[in-house]
């Protein structure tokens, strides 16, 4: 797994480069996360336009990286789920804790409205 990162409009944008996200290896996302907060960033974007397949594991890490973000005064948002993600994201409820986006620019202005 791999995640570019960018700042736009002074939204940190986490973009994972990767098909399938379980084991283990996913705590790539709260390391990165946790970086991101401990810079004190307030406003952060996990694009998973890329992600196909996602397991108990990776959505613990997602539930960490909120948590911490929240407990920081920070909010964490999720960007570009594909259907299977926001299948087994929905089925889990975990739409009911992420405020999840299908584009870019709709994700950034919820930022400047929270």
């Amino acid at each position: 797994m791999a995640i570019t990162i960018r700042t736009v409009e002074g939204v940190t944008i986490l973009v994972i480069k990767s098909r399938i996200l379980t084991g283990p290896g996913t705590a790539e996302i709260q390391t990165t996360v946790r970086a991101a907060l401990h810079n004190r960033d307030k406003k952060i974007l996990l694009n998973m336009g890329d992600v196909n397949v996602i397991d108990s594991d990776c959505m613990g890490q997602l539930v960490a990286s909120f948590v911490a973000a929240r407990n920081r005064g920070a909010a964490l948002k999720l960007l570009n789920l594909t259907k299977s993600v926001n299948q087994v994201m929905n089925t889990t409820k975990l739409l009911t804790v992420f405020e999840s986006f299908d584009d870019e620019a709709t994700a950034l202005q919820s930022f400047s409205e929270s």
